[in-house]
């Protein structure tokens, strides 16, 4: 049996974890499975906060039913906080309209919310990549192989898939706190590496 106190290498799902938690919290966290316990806690507490109020059920219904009514008004909102570089807003857009749009896409709907969360997702990225290349650290270091990446991932048609790295994108950068402390609130752990529940 594997001690729970024995540390994770750095080529680890687990020792990401610990890090990105350390990351957002601060602090430290121990570099075995007490620690990721703790991390895996934070996080998921984490990621609750950045989704909008409705979940399951009363998401699907509130997207199918809505006819884009809550989904336009929050892209107008988050576009509008994206043009005044209030990122905070902007970010917690970014993840209703991920979850709007992810209900949308996953159960067929077509009622237009993957568009709209897509077509926000690119924006903001793309906002991020003008301003925030160079000083950002995930930027300056993969953020071309990236943008490379998600570009041939559109030109296949998988916008499924280029929504999501976008997103991981976004996120990351205001892990990093490039998109300032209160962005960071906002991040959602999920978007980055997914933790099962």
């Amino acid at each position: 049996m594997i001690s729970p106190e024995r540390p994770f290498s750095s080529g680890q799902p687990e020792f990401a974890i610990i890090g990105m938690a350390r990351m957002f919290a601060g602090r430290e966290f121990p570099n075995n499975r007490y620690g990721l316990a703790e991390a895996m806690v934070l996080l998921r507490e984490q990621h609750e906060r950045t989704l909008p109020g409705l979940i399951g059920a009363r998401l699907h219904y509130m997207v199918a039913q809505d006819d884009l009514l809550v989904v336009a008004t929050t892209e107008q909102l988050a576009s509008l906080a994206l043009e005044n570089d209030d990122y905070q807003d902007a970010l917690m857009g970014a993840n209703y309209l991920y979850a709007y749009g992810d209900v949308d896409f996953r159960d067929s709907l077509g009622v237009g919310a993957f568009a709209l969360s897509l077509g926000y997702h690119r924006a903001f990225a793309e906002r991020v990549r003008d301003r925030f290349s160079s000083v950002d650290p995930y930027l300056t270091t993969f953020g071309e192989q990236m943008f490379e990446e998600i570009q041939g991932i559109r030109t296949r048609g998988d916008t499924y898939r280029e929504l999501g790295l976008l997103r991981a994108i976004v996120n990351t950068v205001a892990l990093n706190g490039t998109l300032g402390e209160k962005a960071k609130q906002q991040f959602d752990p999920f978007a980055v590496f997914y933790i099962e529940k």
